[in-house]
């Protein structure tokens, strides 16, 4: 193949390991991945799947939860290449893209025109076009946009038989009779069979919005004016009839306006008996958050300060309603509505009101995590996601959730509810621990006690993430023998060999056999002696088992995580890649010492340690950490490498090399920009504090955080180090003396890895005192205490680059906060992913390429455009090194612009 194709043939077994998941339960190790270059590999590949009789699935974002995206065969992923936009003719409000591409890079260029795809699925960052008609997705603004198959007018797919067919609207009497075309005669037998399977498909579909089990067979029925679309049988029908090449999607205009209120309930049966009401005042979402949802993103960094801006006090259950239109007045009536309507049902008090966009945002930030945020549970006992997709009419909402509860109970678990309440889909999750037996078949159990519930009420089993491995099985209970034979005669009049995407829909697995289940019968939990303490997690695997694959680290904003994919667009750069071949290879499954291997070791390499993924991650994946733990194992077998250890003892070496610096061509007179901590002295001294800097005067004394050695997997030297910090510095911890610092990374090694590498009350208490400058600064600033004479500076704006550890820890306010406080001044964040240079990464002259690129993804960009006037402020010492390089342009530090702005009547230097 790889001499056929221009993509990319992976046939390893660290390739074949990461995909071998999507964000289901399950996982199927395939014979091998092609990332094809365009379509043409793809009908390569399809020719060559035919001739060796091997199975294709397709794959986009690969976050499937119900196992759509796994497969035993030849494994396609469209995202990193076929990815673009095609067409957009924005009067007619539509565009044509291609399958690969995600949904919020489809938005962001479609925002020009006014205009945006309304299927917003929750994961709109990462989730691809191909994936979501896949899937038939919904979003939550279903209840005003429809689903999937409501939004596609055509899809342009490559047969099994390689030959490619454009479907979208079509009269049947305009079908050729007498010699039809391979199209023709398809498009024949379909509507034959619509036309016969008409009664029974009537009589067997739920009338539920939420349906999206089996084929959309519904769409062959000739309708009155006699068009039908056989596109929309291609919507969810999750690669097991074609391969969708292009795909021509039915466009919106952008609301003008838009509000929201959050509704308050003291019981989760209230919210469900409530929604029939509010879904009257004719909203665009009513969206659950629920009372788990709540507690665990509380207990998330990201999260938990949005929760307090729109949280009251201790709620159950909460609903998000979400009105749009064209005038702000009638929405902020249709909130005085909403308060009424809530009042009349005894709910005084209880709506929170969000008209501001970013206040909206933030709420809607909580809500779109919702997976993941459950998902975040420690332990092996987690949401599984089987009954997670059921649907019921309104009516019947309050009743059927209280039936699932005791059924719950029955069995001795708890679920997690959150999603779509306006639509009657709540995405409803059984508690379980899958690497069990017992967790396998308390599943089945409630799976179909739970979907005779669902039958009962005349509803749907599948209300958006489809069938897969864990649902087809129940599509005959759902829908009778009949309409099963129906779909298995639709199968293969377009895939006769059963070789797309094959178990799926049709002919299907078991949902609970083991064989096929990420934790299976053989997977092992091995011993493995780590450096660091891992028990929070309860050890390293378990750390690595937290990525639950949906994908969130996959996302192209302009938030940090992850920057090596954002530059390659390869899974093995991924968080989730690199987690999925940790959790492969403790486990057992890429075989004997596959963790201190070199494949790992290739996997792990452009991890830059940003920790972006510890704060970004909703399930808490800390990368930066595990990549630290891995080189230590790595180079107990393989030892370290010269250049690696000489980075990580330049701390140690500095002051010497210092000396020579005429001769070694260095830039500083001393070591590490001395000038910076010479300013930081003087500011808090003319804020009127004594000042001690500490370990400057002997090299006896002298203090090093241990990053060098951490980022270098030198775990015992870096230990060393943290004990004499956490020895020196206790005496200030327990007498409340502040302990600042002016590099994010040394600061925040102490405060996120410390307690890790020492465990311990010391480092705990060292690890919640230690400050950088600008926080120290702005809180004083914030409490009145503050006495420090600022004067206007020469520069009009300072635009801040925050450092990627800083961010991590949300603590880029701050340095913003305190610039804001010099008169006249500016201040913006520049949107920005790490800075590329990353300690010694970008010094690194493989990594040189990929450290500029990371640089240009938005920094660098940014920076060129800023007026002469405007100066730049970076934290990290890496990250000015990397503006200068890549720019021209010099970057300071906090403490230099504040120097810059005292009188010089009030400086004491």
């Amino acid at each position: 193949m790889k001499r056929e194709t221009r993509g990319e043939v992976l046939f390893d077994d660290f390739s074949r390991g990461l995909y071998s998941t999507d964000a289901s339960i399950y996982q199927i190790i395939p014979a091998g991945v092609l990332v094809p270059q365009s379509a043409d590999d793809i009908s390569t590949a399809f020719q060559i799947a035919r001739e060796e009789g091997i199975s294709i699935t397709a794959r986009g974002g690969g976050t499937s939860q119900c196992g759509q995206t796994v497969g035993e065969g030849l494994i396609i992923d469209a995202s990193k290449n076929l990815n673009r936009i095609l067409e957009i003719d924005h009067e007619k409000g539509e565009a044509r893209v291609e399958p690969g591409l995600v949904l919020d890079q489809l938005n962001a260029q479609l925002k020009r025109h006014g205009l945006f795809f309304p299927v917003d699925v929750s994961t709109s960052s990462r989730a691809t076009l191909g994936g979501m008609t896949g899937n038939n997705s919904c979003g939550a603004r279903s209840i005003r946009y429809g689903k999937m198959v409501d939004n596609v007018l055509g899809v342009e797919a490559l047969l099994q038989n390689g030959e490619k067919i454009q479907f979208g609207e079509v009269d049947p009497k305009s079908l050729n009779g007498k010699h039809p075309s391979t199209r023709d005669h398809l498009l024949q037998q379909l509507f034959q069979i619509g036309i016969r399977e008409a009664d029974e498909i009537l009589k067997r579909f739920p009338e539920v919005q939420r349906r999206v089990g089996g084929y959309n067979i519904d769409e062959l029925i000739p309708p009155d004016h006699g068009v039908l679309n056989p596109a929309r049988l291609l919507v969810g029908s999750e690669g097991t009839l074609a391969f969708s090449t292009s795909i021509h999607l039915k466009l919106q205009p952008i609301p003008t306006h838009k509000v929201l209120g959050v509704c308050h309930f003291p019981s989760f049966y209230e919210a469900m008996d409530s929604t029939q009401h509010l879904v009257t005042l004719n909203p665009d979402a009513v969206e659950l958050v629920d009372r788990t949802m709540i507690e665990l993103a509380r207990s998330i960094p990201q999260f938990a300060e949005k929760l307090k801006k729109f949280v009251m006090g201790e709620p159950d259950s909460l609903l998000l309603v979400e009105f749009t239109g064209e005038e702000l007045k009638p929405l902020q009536a249709k909130l005085s509505e909403l308060k009424a309507m809530m009042a009349s049902l005894g709910f005084q008090d209880a709506v929170v009101e969000a008209i501001d966009p970013a206040f909206q945002k933030e709420v809607w930030d909580v809500r779109k995590s919702g997976l993941n945020i459950m998902m975040s549970m420690k332990g092996d006992d987690k949401p599984v996601s089987c009954i997670e997709d059921c649907a019921v009419e309104l009516k019947d909402l309050a009743e059927y959730t209280s039936r699932l509860n005791h059924l719950f109970e029955k069995y001795g678990t708890t679920g997690t509810w959150y999603a779509h309440a306006s639509v009657g889909c709540l995405h409803v999750r059984p508690v379980l621990n899958m690497k069990k037996e017992q967790g396998a078949s308390v599943m089945r159990k409630i799976t179909e006690e739970a979907f005779e519930i669902v039958r009962e009420y005349g509803g749907s089993h599948s209300g958006e993430h489809g069938d897969g491995l864990v649902r087809s099985e129940f599509l005959e209970t759902m829908y009778g023998s009949r309409m099963v034979n129906t779909f298995a005669e639709v199968k293969k009049l377009f895939d006769p060999d059963n070789l797309l995407n094959p178990g799926k829909i049709v002919r299907p697995e078991k949902m609970d056999d083991r064989s096929l289940f990420r934790y299976s019968t053989e997977y092992q939990h091995p011993e493995v002696d780590t450096y660091l303490d891992w028990s929070p997690w309860g050890g390293f695997q378990r750390a690595a088992e937290m990525c639950n694959n949906n994908g969130a680290c996959r996302k192209s904003n302009p938030d940090v995580m992850c920057p090596s994919y954002r530059v390659t667009q390869d899974e093995q750069h991924l968080t989730r890649g690199r987690a999925n071949a940790l959790r492969l290879a403790l486990s057992g499954q890429l075989g004997t010492r596959a963790l201190t291997s070199k494949s790992m070791y290739e996997t792990m390499r452009l991890c830059v340690g940003c920790k972006a993924c510890a704060r970004e991650c909703p399930t808490g994946v800390d990368m930066t950490r595990m990549k630290s733990e891995f080189l230590h194992h790595y180079q107990q077998e393989h030892g370290v490498k010269l250049r690696d250890r000489i980075f990580a003892n330049l701390p140690r070496h500095a002051p010497l090399l210092s000396k020579f610096a005429p001769l070694l061509h260095l830039r500083f007179g001393t070591w590490f920009e001395p000038q910076g901590l010479r300013d930081a002295v003087t500011v808090l001294q003319n804020s009127g504090y004594e000042v001690q800097a500490l370990g400057a005067s002997s090299s006896s004394s002298r203090l090093c955080c241990g990053r060098t050695y951490l980022s270098s997997g030198l775990l015992r030297e870096a230990r060393q180090e943290a004990l004499k910090v956490i020895g020196r510095l206790h005496k200030f911890v327990e007498s409340g003396i502040p302990v600042v610092g002016l590099e994010p990374s040394c600061m925040f090694t102490i405060r996120d890895d410390y307690p890790s590498l020492v465990p311990g009350p010391d480092s705990e208490a060292l690890a919640s005192h230690v400050q950088l400058l600008d926080e120290f600064l702005f809180q004083e600033h914030q409490k009145g205490q503050l006495k420090l004479p600022l004067q206007k500076i020469s520069q009009e704006k300072i635009w801040v680059h925050g450092h990627c550890h800083q961010k991590a820890a949300n603590a880029t306010g701050s340095t913003l906060g305190i610039l804001q406080t010099i008169p006249g001044l500016e201040v913006e964040l520049i949107p920005s992913s790490c800075c590329g240079m990353a300690g010694s990464f970008g010094y690194e002259s493989e990594n040189y390429e990929i450290s500029m690129k990371m640089a240009e993804l938005s920094l660098l960009p940014k920076i060129r455009t800023l007026d002469q006037n405007h100066g730049i402020v970076a934290c990290g010492t890496s990250c000015r090194q990397q503006i200068q390089h890549g720019s021209g342009k010099p970057a300071m530090h906090t403490a230099q612009i504040l120097r810059q702005a005292i009188s010089d009547a009030s400086s004491i230097n």
